[in-house]
């Protein structure tokens, strides 16, 4: 008997610990907060579970935040396995600790959680150019730069453009920023055909998911599509200085998801007269609605300053409508390049590309070759997103030959003439005794050969 009491107060004695080292959870939480603190002057949650037994009421204990407030009462009643408080605010301050009791017949009793309360993301901005000039159908490109001089990280939801004649082509998709730091963001933006002429404002709001929306404005002075006349090197045709468009083709789909990607053929394309045979489009999200628009330009756009390297093919604008670069899976474009242009302007096939206008600047492709026939070669280039493009080549260097007037051995350098030496007479002399020599051993032979007969 007294074994068994003693058993009993050993197991007693094991299993005291562990049930006073067991605590009730609390967490908290707060939509847009960096992970384990809250955003100062805005509301969060604080939530305990974690008990077993029979709880009836508990208490949250806000003596160790002496920043917090609480708009509720401190006191609730427990009917489920969690109870929870929602209208608590921080201010400003460094680490903080709540503490919540659990009553009732159940265990454990209580639980803290320890966090910190940061400053909320506060938004700047800066925009580049702050004046542009944009023909109607045309885009342009401008730098943002963000600065966030709070604590917590920015997220962000989007960035929209107003007017509505307006809108962005690519580009505008600002990532994360954390606090005390800053991005620079490139976009373009796009003026419809139906712009208004003139000099507008145009609105860029930038709205993060966790901070206040901010707007920067520019002056967008509109032209009318044309312009004068002017030569183009684009497949040796002319046109206008603006980037008229010649042949135009759009096609829009109801959807496209990542299981059912979308290709333009060359039955589609040989209406437009683009030179392009096939355009190839993968996503990696669901979009719907999407418009995309395929533009012969009769030479290099208004508002791209930068050149192409090479001799200029065709220049080519491709837009999309509710389908952003960074959705786009894989991008391929295949085109073809005229034989009588290479050969009319000299043209070296292997450095013909596929060049993309982006950040400013032109990037050539990785541009494959894959056959050819009677009157074109044949190309594919695979793109991250669409805009402007241009076909290009570069000339042949042309090849020379010089030839030098020959010369005797007093140049070392050039090419010399070689004038045989006339034999000596003492070699003369020799030359006749081997001769005379050899005639005697001949007929000293025969003699020989007779007598031995």
């Amino acid at each position: 008997m007294k074994i068994k009491i003693l058993l009993s107060i050993l197991v007693v004695s094991l299993l005291l610990p562990a049930l006073a080292s067991a605590t009730v959870t609390v967490t908290i939480s707060q939509s847009g907060a960096d992970s384990g603190s809250v955003m100062a002057g805005k509301s969060f949650t604080v939530t305990a579970s974690g008990w077993s037994g029979s709880c009836n009421s508990a208490y949250i204990d806000l003596s160790n935040c002496g920043a917090c407030n609480i708009s509720e009462s401190q006191s609730k009643g427990i009917s489920g396995s969690s109870v929870s408080w929602t209208t608590l605010t921080a201010t400003k301050a460094s680490s903080q600790s709540i503490t919540v009791s659990i009553s009732g017949a159940c265990t454990p009793d209580s639980g803290s959680t320890t966090f910190d309360v940061k400053n909320a993301p506060s938004l700047s901005a800066t925009v580049s150019p702050t004046s542009v000039s944009v023909q109607q159908g045309s885009t342009f490109s401008l730098s943002l730069n963000i600065q966030n001089s709070g604590e917590t990280t920015t997220q962000f939801g989007s960035i929209t453009v107003s007017p509505s004649t307006f809108s962005i082509y690519s580009g505008c998709s600002p990532s994360s920023i954390s606090g005390g730091q800053s991005a620079g963001i490139s976009c373009t933006i796009s003026a419809s055909s139906s712009a208004t002429v003139g000099a507008q404002t145009v609105t860029l709001t930038i709205s993060p998911s966790n901070a206040d929306s901010l707007q920067k404005t520019l002056t967008a002075t509109v032209t009318a599509a044309g312009g004068t006349t002017g030569t183009t090197g684009a497949a040796g045709t002319t046109g206008a200085a603006g980037p008229t468009t010649t042949e135009k083709l759009t096609k829009t789909y109801s959807s496209i998801t990542p299981s059912n990607p979308k290709t333009i053929t060359a039955a589609d394309l040989e209406t437009s007269d683009t030179y392009l045979t096939e355009l190839y489009i993968a996503v990696k999200n669901n979009v719907t609605s999407v418009t995309i628009t395929i533009e012969k330009l009769a030479d290099k756009p208004t508002d791209v300053s930068a050149d192409v390297s090479g001799k200029i093919y065709q220049y080519i604008k491709i837009t999309k409508e509710n389908l952003d670069d960074s959705n786009i899976a894989q991008g391929k474009i295949k085109f073809k390049v005229s034989k009588s242009w290479i050969t009319g302007n000299n043209i070296d096939t292997s450095s013909i590309g596929l060049y993309r206008y982006a950040n400013n600047s032109w990037n050539k492709l990785n541009t494959t070759k894959l056959s050819e026939d009677t009157s074109y070669l044949y190309f594919e280039a695979a793109t991250p997103g669409f805009s402007y493009f241009a076909i290009s080549g570069q000339t042949l260097r042309a090849t020379t030959t010089q030839t030098q007037a020959p010369t005797t051995r007093t140049s070392t350098t050039a090419t010399t003439t070689t004038t045989t030496p006339p034999i000596p007479t003492s070699s003369k002399i020799m030359i006749g005794i081997v001769v005379v020599m050899i005639l005697v051993l001949a007929v000293s032979f025969i003699i020989w050969k007779k007598f031995q007969k």
